[in-house]
């Protein structure tokens, strides 16, 4: 009876014993399992912050390269150090991560809110001479190839629609549209009659859509050659892209375009990009064709930075929009994190 008793008790030692070491080993994993998941939060934290950090020194190198090179000379062109920057351009500054750095020269682009005078009746002559250009340039763009429209009167449509969406008044164009269309539509809305200041807003004037503004897989898509920065209305010759600088002229083809690209990123011609009418000196170019000197120049003051770091197979994005005054200071005027 005693041993029958004793086995008894010691069967119950071992159960209890096996149930108590059960439990410290499911608490240890749990345990284990807590730390391991707080130090990958802290990690991936950790890991975040770095990306921000190495973004947001992109925005401040980005922005002293700038001031340093409108101090160092009058003109921008797609040789100053700003339009050309790349990863190699920061070797060791950062210990862990990398930095990619774009500068996008948003003055070599078109203005679309300089389609239509400053204040309506305040500004004519040269000013509304200057409009009438830029809305001719923008025709030519759409009729350019690149965005797939070949009907002349498409083409315009889109043009008076935009006149009409940016100008104060209510009065439509031979082929736009003002606020009795807008109302007609089954969500309607109100026409803006006025300055755009997001790009996106766009997709609201009449002709214009998604493909067309932002592109598709086949096609680039309007955005890559308009801007809403810039009332001055000019385009800068120097960083304009081959597509705007055969729309500047009707007689321009795409070889005469390609032409002035090759000549301006020539390293010996960089002097010569000076002056607006540095095309003339170009080899082959034909005399008869003259760029208004109202709608072109040769300096910028809007310019897109996007910054990445990346690290660890991770990236974040940030992007900015600055303007750089005459006093060659940069200041933000937009900024974004993705």
């Amino acid at each position: 009876m005693r041993i029958k008793k004793l086995a008894e008790n010691q069967g119950m030692a071992l159960l209890i014993t096996i149930m108590v070491i059960s439990l410290l080993i499911a608490v240890t994993v749990q345990f284990n399992r807590s730390v391991r998941q707080n130090y990958f939060a802290s990690a991936a934290q950790l890991d975040g912050q770095r990306l921000r950090m190495i973004s947001k020194s992109g925005f401040t190198i980005a922005a002293a390269l700038l001031e340093a090179d409108g101090k160092a000379n009058t003109y921008d062109t797609l040789q100053d150090q700003w339009a050309v920057i790349d990863v190699e351009s920061f070797p060791g500054l950062f210990g862990r991560g990398v930095l990619n750095l774009e500068i996008t020269d948003l003055s070599g682009k078109l203005q679309i809110n300089s389609l239509v005078q400053e204040s309506e009746g305040e500004q004519e002559g040269e000013e509304e001479q200057n409009t009438n250009e830029n809305r001719e340039i923008l025709n030519r763009l759409l009729l350019s190839g690149t965005f797939g429209i070949e009907d002349e009167q498409e083409a315009r449509e889109i043009v008076d629609a935009l006149v009409d969406w940016l100008d104060s008044d209510d009065r439509e164009s031979d082929f736009g549209a003002e606020s009795s269309y807008y109302r007609s539509l089954e969500n309607s809305y109100e026409c803006q009659n006025g300055p755009v200041t997001v790009i996106e807003d766009l997709l609201l004037v009449k002709g214009i859509t998604p493909e067309l503004l932002f592109g598709d897989e086949d096609r680039p898509g309007l955005v890559d050659y308009i801007t809403v920065y810039g009332s001055d209305g000019t385009i800068n010759i120097n960083t304009a892209s081959e597509e705007l600088l055969q729309a500047m002229h009707s007689f321009m083809t795409a070889e005469l375009s390609e032409l002035l690209a090759e000549f301006r990123n020539e390293e010996g011609n960089y002097e010569n990009l000076e002056t607006v009418e540095w095309y003339r000196d170009v080899t082959g170019f034909p005399n008869d064709i003259e760029l208004s000197g109202k709608v072109i120049s040769t300096t910028s003051s809007y310019f897109k930075i996007d910054a990445e770091g990346v690290f660890n197979d991770q990236r974040r994005i940030m992007t900015a929009i600055v303007e750089r005054n005459k006093e060659n200071t940069v200041s933000f005027l937009y900024r974004k994190v993705e």
